[in-house]
């Protein structure tokens, strides 16, 4: 018997998870790169080459990361690498991602919800800025911030989307 754990609706790579956990429980001796392509054509169609990059570039960096910390479900703070750089490195990739599938609505929602991953570890990176408040005379020193509100707008959106298409009919 084998046991499986770890697959959810749209998490990060959820489906490319679950994919490779199935293919490798029937066969383990399949080749990941060949996994690896045809997930990402199939999935995302002309979107691959780019969510392909961010797949790979995700993975580089947690290699790569040189601090101990671990980032998983239960941290409250973003990983070390996901700097200002990457976000916006995520953002034009996505970008051009969704204008490779915009005719194609299924793999045009694949992206979208793959991008909803990075939009809220950006929103999470600016949390620690809303949780704090204080007391000044002169507010207009200290203006909000309205930089993230589009993005923020976008997720939940799409998360009300999301629980919409739940629903059973």
């Amino acid at each position: 018997y084998i046991f499986e754990e770890g697959g959810s609706a749209h998490g990060d790579f959820a489906e490319l998870k679950t994919y490779l956990l199935a293919k490798w429980m029937w066969n383990p001796d399949l080749d990941e790169k060949t996994l690896l392509d045809r997930f990402f054509v199939g999935y995302y169609g002309k979107a691959a080459p780019f969510m392909r990059a961010y797949f790979e570039k995700c993975r580089a960096c947690a290699r790569e990361q040189t601090s101990k910390s671990y980032y998983g479900i239960f941290n409250e703070n973003p990983p070390d690498w996901y700097t200002s750089e990457f976000v916006r490195w995520t953002r034009d990739l996505f970008a051009q991602a969704k204008a490779a599938v915009r005719n194609d609505p299924v793999r045009l929602e694949n992206v979208e919800y793959a991008e909803l991953v990075p939009m809220v570890v950006e929103l999470d990176r600016h949390a620690e800025k809303a949780k704090c408040f204080f007391v000044t005379r002169d507010p207009a020193k200290f203006p909000p911030r309205t930089d993230l509100d589009a993005d923020y707008r976008e997720v939940m959106e799409m998360v009300a989307q999301a629980k919409k298409d739940r629903e059973p009919i």
